[in-house]
């Protein structure tokens, strides 16, 4: 009897497709010297894991599924990088403290955020009120003096895109038997634990990215379908960290098949570090700040930062001790934007501050490419 096929997770699926897009890319190739030397760099493996730290919000939950959707919104909403420029100019904060702020309003004004149909009939004025972007601007009008009109500017298309995702996820979860986000995540854990499977990372992502098209994070490279599934591991990890010491249900036994963050930020950190190296015409797009949304070369980034990941990780794992512990790619991700953060927080912190300095401050990062157009990041 022939042994029965074992299925592909879906951690497995973004790490296959990931190393096949960049095998043999003209776009950008990994250096295998460069990862042994960032893997030597790091420090031990418990100081990277001390930067693993879940994102609490400032808010008393009233059960554990309010708090689980909470958090859910946020990664779902967790996107906008392409406008960080524009809303640190105009608003002093990037996109994603951004989200972090509107969720916050949202929950101290006793927003319905489990109720699907808040969700679908969340409207642009809420998107105003909560996360306090006004994407208008006032244009001259020719020929008439002191005459102006108000027009959307281009932060709308970020709004828009806000706004339009909790409408379709709304409009899923009234469709659906679930009454909330957080519901559907819990279910999935109780699905898991009624087949009596260990708790598995990749299980609850296939779920979020099979059910919501913001968490189906995928793109075509070379004809072939590249798989990244970032805010639903992001939600994974965060879950894990928050609640691994009081429910069972969220020790998952698979954190290490985990990627690195695939969003914006590893990649110019990789290619700082010379992990990453792109091609002429890539990095002068990079470096021109041209928006790569639609353009092949910004999947082949991702998966290059991906693999980069993988490749410091297990660079880390040949030289521990045998017994010893080792760095995961979502604990090296951490630890990498932890350390990000820091230093623009210190940048940030030698200029005179407000909005104006912030945007300076972003210009002074690693050059990272930029996609105003994906809900991925």
């Amino acid at each position: 009897m022939a042994a029965m096929a074992v299925r592909e997770t879906a951690l497995q699926r973004a790490q296959r497709t990931c190393a096949e897009a960049i095998d043999g890319s003209a776009d950008v190739t990994v250096d295998a010297e460069a990862a042994s030397a960032a893997a030597a760099a790091l420090p031990p493996p418990a100081q990277v894991a001390a930067a693993c730290q879940f994102v609490r919000l400032p808010i008393r939950f009233d059960d554990l599924e309010a708090e689980v959707n909470a958090m859910a919104i946020f990664h779902l909403l967790d996107f906008g990088s392409g406008f960080d420029a524009m809303l640190l100019a105009k608003t002093g904060k990037d996109a994603r403290e951004t989200v972090q702020f509107g969720l916050l309003g949202m929950l101290m004004h006793g927003a319905a955020l489990g109720s699907p149909h808040w969700l679908r009939e969340f409207s642009a004025y809420q998107a105003f009120q909560f996360f306090n972007i006004d994407a208008s601007e006032d244009e001259a009008v020719p020929g008439l003096p002191g005459v102006v009109l108000t027009r959307q500017g281009p932060l709308g298309a970020y709004t828009n895109k806000l706004r339009e995702v909790l409408n379709e996820t709304g409009q899923i979860l009234g469709d659906s038997a679930h009454r909330s986000l957080g519901a559907l995540i819990l279910a999935n854990l109780d699905a898991q634990a009624a087949a009596g499977g260990q708790p598995s990372a990749a299980a609850l992502v296939e779920e979020l990215a099979d059910t919501f098209p913001a968490f189906d994070d995928h793109g075509l490279y070379r004809g072939h379908q590249v798989y990244f599934y970032r805010k639903a591991q992001l939600l994974a990890a965060q879950l894990h960290l928050r609640f691994r010491g009081e429910d069972a249900r969220f020790r998952f036994t698979d954190m290490d098949q985990l990627t690195v963050d695939s969003g914006n930020v590893l990649p110019a950190v990789f290619g700082r570090q010379g992990v990453l190296k792109l091609s002429d015409g890539l990095a002068a797009a990079v470096d021109a700040g041209t928006d790569l949304q639609g353009d092949e070369r910004e999947r082949a980034l991702r998966a290059a930062a991906v693999v980069a990941g993988t490749r410091i990780c297990e660079a880390a794992a040949a030289v521990a001790p045998a017994e010893g512990p080792t760095v995961e790619p979502w604990q090296l991700s951490m630890f990498l934007l932890q350390r990000e953060e820091q230093a623009a927080r210190q940048r940030q912190g030698e200029g005179q501050g407000g909005a104006a300095d912030a945007a300076a401050t972003a210009g002074d990062a690693p050059q990272r490419h930029v996609a105003k157009g994906t809900v991925a990041y």
